[in-house]
């Protein structure tokens, strides 16, 4: 997937077009740990946007994305949002990792192949 589609189509929204539930809110919040206005500030200036990658979405006029923003040499930070057909960008789901955990992850995941 292109970074530069979505990097111009997040430069172009307002903090008011960025929206979720309040269930998810406050499983980014509580859960993970992170702050819901760092994540949106985050969607506002992409400027430490790595990778994109699309995922399937719920319905077809809506696309669903996995962004993955470089924190520091050993952090990421990961948003899932789905781009709605009337502008808005709903966020799914946000979350912080690590290298040592992609690491642990995909060294169990290849065990059980």
């Amino acid at each position: 997937m292109d970074v530069g589609y979505v990097k111009n189509l997040l430069k172009n929204i307002g903090k008011e077009l960025i929206i979720t539930s309040d269930k998810v809110k406050l499983k980014i919040e509580i859960t993970h740990g992170l702050k819901f206005d760092d994540i949106a500030n985050q969607l506002l200036n992409p400027k430490a946007l790595e990778a994109v990658e699309e995922q399937p979405s719920r319905t077809d006029n809506e696309r669903t994305f996995r962004l993955i923003f470089k924190k520091s040499s050993q952090k990421r930070l990961c948003i899932v949002i789905t781009e709605k057909p009337d502008g808005t960008i709903f966020v799914v789901t946000a979350f912080e990792s690590s290298k040592k955990l992609d690491k642990l992850v995909r060294t169990r995941w290849n065990k059980r192949r």
